[in-house]
């Protein structure tokens, strides 16, 4: 007869949903705060806007150690996405460049 740590031994691991979600929601809301990151740091540079005593720079950085490497290696497509937009872009290639762009920001923030 098994005993009862052999039979719990035997049971899958019991997922909780709601730290499932917090879990989820943090990636989330880390993937939007590091895509609006790179979207302020490339408009600095689109307008030729100094980083003062580099803190802006140094702020992002802290962010990017704590997430997932896969995450923060996106930042850069993020980032150099608005110094190189086009001012005037045809709607064939801007629906080309949206559906890129939110197929990335998805696929950091839920698999990353």
């Amino acid at each position: 007869m098994p005993s009862e740590i052999q039979a719990n031994e035997a049971l899958l691991p019991i997922r909780n949903p709601w730290r499932d979600r917090g879990i989820l929601r943090e990636k989330w809301v880390n993937s939007a705060i590091m895509v609006n990151n790179a979207r302020a740091l490339g408009q600095m540079t689109r307008h030729g806007i100094a980083d003062t005593g580099g803190k802006a720079a140094a702020s992002n950085k802290k962010l990017l150690l704590r997430i997932s490497p896969t995450a923060s290696g996106q930042f850069e497509y993020f980032r150099n996405l608005m110094p190189n937009l086009k001012e005037d872009i045809a709607e064939k290639d801007c629906r080309r460049l949206l559906t890129d762009y939110l197929n990335r920001f998805v696929e950091i923030a839920e698999r990353n």
